[in-house]
């Protein structure tokens, strides 16, 4: 876990709206690298402890269940109402030493309480609308309207689609920081997750959201840089597209 990160949760525990939240939370990383686990296959491309090791102090968001394999070292933990590994108690993660759990930042579809148990832990919940209720045209890697979701402007969310268009980007421009390092980002249609499970790992046919996502990466790269930020990728074997700048841990 990075340095700065106890003091932004203190601060954080005393918010009692959005607006206090973006206010004490606004370039409190500036300039630094964060690295951004997703659920793709080439989340396996490096060995839990060596990448454990290489991430350690660093910032971290975690994705889903990559913060189960990235727990003492994750910052950040997204989650939203797709593939929630629900427990007996609808409860999908349980974090085991509770005043060392990440920054949580949940968001669904549907209002908070409604997709998961109201005892799960979370510091920031965000709503994103149902794709039925926006159209197709309108998800953000067709729009490309980025400037228009920044959190200072918005707290509603776009139809990415996918977690990392509506808050995990965005949350990482309002923090500051100068690069966005990604692992598991891998577009590859019939997505796949790189967990063990046969059943978790089943491909999840989706016709054009992978080409989508990957069409709009270059206006999606330049608007980040205009904010100050690059996105690369350490991945070895992800799809995405060319532009994005690869490297090795």
């Amino acid at each position: 876990m990075h340095e700065k990160t106890e003091k932004l949760k203190s601060l954080v525990k005393k918010c009692s709206s959005y607006e206090e939240f973006l206010d004490g939370s606004r370039d409190f990383y500036k300039g630094e690298d964060c690295y951004v686990f997703c659920t793709g296959p080439s989340f396996n491309d490096y060995d839990l402890k060596y990448l454990n090791s290489k991430v350690k102090n660093k910032l971290v968001f975690s994705i889903k269940k990559s913060y189960l394999y990235l727990a003492e070292e994750t910052d950040f933990h997204f989650f939203n109402c797709c593939n929630m590994p629900v427990d007996y108690e609808n409860i999908p993660y349980r974090y085991t030493e509770t005043e060392n759990r990440p920054i949580v930042i949940a968001s669904s579809n549907y209002p908070l309480g409604y997709r998961w148990s109201k005892k799960q832990p979370l510091d920031l919940f965000l709503k994103v609308p149902l794709i039925e209720e926006v159209g197709k045209h309108n998800c953000l890697c067709f729009s490309k309207n980025y400037e228009n979701y920044i959190l200072q402007n918005s707290n509603e969310r776009p139809v990415g689609p996918g977690i990392l268009y509506e808050t995990v980007l965005y949350l990482a421009v309002h923090l500051g920081v100068s690069s966005i390092n990604t692992l598991g980002f891998d577009l590859r249609d019939p997505f796949k997750h790189f967990y063990p499970s046969p059943e978790e790992n089943a491909g999840v046919k989706v016709d054009w959201e992978a080409k989508a996502i990957n069409d709009s990466l270059p206006s999606l790269k330049s608007w980040l840089e205009k904010k100050g930020a690059s996105i690369k990728t350490f991945s070895k074997s992800s799809a995405i597209n060319d532009c994005v700048e690869r490297f090795l841990l």
